[in-house]
C-alpha cells in the first residue's frame, strides 16, 4: 500500500476512533436516571405517534430481541478495546503498532455494530405501512445526523 493510502486508512480510522469516543461519552452522560426516563418518555412518545398494530408490536419486538444481545456484545467488545488501548497510551512508551492494532480492533467493532443497526432498520422498515415508514426514516435519519454531528 503506497503512503497515501497509509494516510488515508489511518485519517478514516481516526475518524471513527473519535466518533466512537464522542458516542460513547454521549452515553455515559445519558446514564442517569432522569436521562433514562427521558428516553424512554420519548420512546414511547414516537411509538405511540406511529400507532403500532399489536402484530407490528410483537414483530418489533422478536426484531429488537434479534438484534438486541449482538449489539451489547458488541458494545462490551467495544468497551474492552477501548481500556485496552488507554492503558497503552497511558505507558510511558506506548507501542505505536500496538495502539495501530487496537484502533483497527475498534474500528471492525463499529463496523459490524453498523451493518447490525442498518440490518436491523431495514428489517423494521419491512414490517411499516408507507406513513410508519416516512417516520421511521426521517428518525432514523435524525439519529444518524446527531451521531456524526458529535464528532466535531
Amino acid at each position: 500500500m503506497n503512503k497515501s493510502k497509509k494516510i488515508a486508512v489511518f485519517c478514516v480510522m481516526i475518524f471513527i476512533f473519535s466518533l466512537i469516543t464522542c458516542l460513547f461519552a454521549q452515553a455515559q452522560d445519558k446514564s442517569t436516571a432522569e436521562s433514562k426516563k427521558k428516553a424512554v418518555r420519548k420512546k414511547r412518545t414516537g411509538e405511540n405517534r406511529m400507532k403500532f398494530t399489536d402484530e407490528q408490536k410483537e414483530k418489533l419486538k422478536k426484531i429488537k430481541q434479534k438484534y438486541g444481545d449482538n449489539l451489547e456484545d458488541l458494545q462490551f467488545k467495544t468497551m474492552k478495546k477501548r481500556i485496552e488501548l488507554v492503558e497503552e497510551i497511558r505507558k510511558e512508551n506506548p507501542d505505536r503498532k500496538k495502539v495501530d492494532k487496537i484502533v483497527q480492533g475498534i474500528v471492525q467493532i463499529e463496523a459490524r455494530k453498523q451493518k447490525i443497526i442498518i440490518n436491523q432498520f431495514f428489517e423494521i422498515r419491512k414490517i411499516l405501512n408507507p406513513d410508519q415508514r416516512k417516520m421511521y426514516v426521517r428518525r432514523f435519519v435524525r439519529q444518524l445526523l446527531k451521531m456524526k454531528r458529535g464528532t466535531h
